[in-house]
């Protein structure tokens, strides 16, 4: 799972889905996967990428920005061809 918000983006509390997807990490772990990794909300522009947890924010408002499609490619490819 990825999840994308925006710094800006107050309506959706990007904090609070940081905190959730900590929060969450004990499940994904019991399951075989990697949690975040750190409870540290991290800087805009710093992704977060496991294989199974993952979080990125973007400097921004709500929605898609550009900058935002590489980070969905590297999601991507991580998926259909992990690292062995």
């Amino acid at each position: 799972m990825l999840l994308q918000t925006g710094s800006t983006d107050n309506w959706s509390d990007p904090k609070g889905e940081f905190l959730a997807a900590v929060a969450v990490g004990p499940v994904y772990k019991l399951l075989g996967k990697q949690d975040l990794g750190t409870d540290v909300w991290p800087a805009a522009k710093g992704p977060l990428f496991s294989n199974g947890l993952n979080y990125y924010m973007h400097d921004g408002p709500h929605g898609m920005v550009p900058t935002d499609y590489d980070i969905y490619v590297q999601f991507l490819k991580a998926q259909f061809h992990p690292e062995q």
